[in-house]
């Protein structure tokens, strides 16, 4: 589409202009991807700000990848501005793939101490149970001492067994 286009080229005066002429903002292209999407993944926030300020969908997933939301996206390769943007205008830290990762472990793995920072303080969940571990055992798992303490401080627990059920964090950290 021409507003995805205009995003990808991160041309804020096109898509300033494309949306006074009310292109939509959710219109997928050819490969099922969109504006929002667009924007997170390539951390452009200047674009990504208009495009949540003309009502993008913060759910809106790519169909033709694991589902991943623009916040998932702007985590991953951690563009901490996005994920603050994101977060401000209300997108769920809490959104998974459809794999079962969820935007709070890359940041752990990574070390993307920003992104990581703004997900907690969004209220991501510190115990669920992706299709990898919990948040706990992949900062174990990642030597990741300082988001470690993180999710101890917002009550992360430590005796929740990895995905397969055969170890604790303490086994791994042991280990």
């Amino acid at each position: 589409t021409l507003l995805y286009e205009a995003v990808c080229n991160k041309n804020v005066d096109i898509i300033t202009y494309l949306l006074s002429k009310k292109a939509d903002p959710n219109q997928r292209n050819s490969y099922e991807s969109s504006p929002i999407l667009a924007a997170a993944d390539n951390g452009y926030s200047e674009c990504l700000k208009l495009i949540i300020n003309a009502k993008a969908d913060l759910k809106r997933t790519s169909k033709k990848c694991n589902g991943e939301t623009a916040l998932y996206l702007a985590a991953f390769r951690d563009h901490s501005k996005c994920v603050k943007l994101l977060l401000k205008a209300k997108a769920s830290p809490n959104e998974k793939t459809i794999d079962g990762i969820y935007p709070i472990h890359n940041p752990i793995m990574k070390k993307y101490r920003k992104c990581l920072k703004y997900l907690l303080n969004a209220k991501a969940s510190v115990n669920h149970l992706s299709i990898f571990s919990t948040p706990v055992y992949a900062a174990i798992e990642f030597n990741n001492i300082k988001a470690l303490k993180m999710l101890l401080k917002r009550k992360a627990n430590v005796n929740k067994k990895e995905t397969m059920q055969i170890w604790t964090p303490l086994y791994l950290a042991t280990g």
